[in-house]
């Protein structure tokens, strides 16, 4: 099994990604988890591993590549951040939650989730 968080993302789909995503793209998680650790993904493919980690319950998994993601120079998924935190949540690793949401907010300050974190912050302190 190849740890993709760690590999540096693909500029083009290679054919397992490609499969990858066709198995994606019907729910079936399972085999696009397994197409897509077989290869060197893009930036879209980390996301959608990513998110197939977290909808099978493969939380600490899904954090590593969500990592990646908020730490792509050039990623403007706004997105990722929030889910990245959401994770980190999952895993118990509130301080970091709390700096991930903050960053959220800080990129994003009008959105609902945004907001709502903001008004409900405290009460988790």
């Amino acid at each position: 099994m190849i740890g993709v968080g760690s590999m540096l993302h693909a500029q083009t789909k290679t054919k397992s990604e490609l499969k990858g995503d066709s198995f994606y793209f019907i729910y079936d998680f399972g085999k696009a988890i397994s197409a897509y650790e077989t290869t060197v993904l893009t930036e879209e493919g980390i996301r959608k591993y990513a998110i197939s980690l977290k909808k099978t319950g493969q939380y600490e998994k899904a954090e590593t590549e969500y990592a990646t993601l908020v730490n792509l120079t050039n990623s403007k998924a706004i997105d990722d951040y929030f889910e990245y935190a959401n994770l980190l949540k999952i895993n118990g690793k509130y301080d970091a939650y709390f700096t991930w949401m903050d960053n959220f907010v800080r990129l994003n300050p009008t959105d609902l989730r945004a907001l709502s974190y903001q008004n409900n912050k405290a009460k988790f302190n």
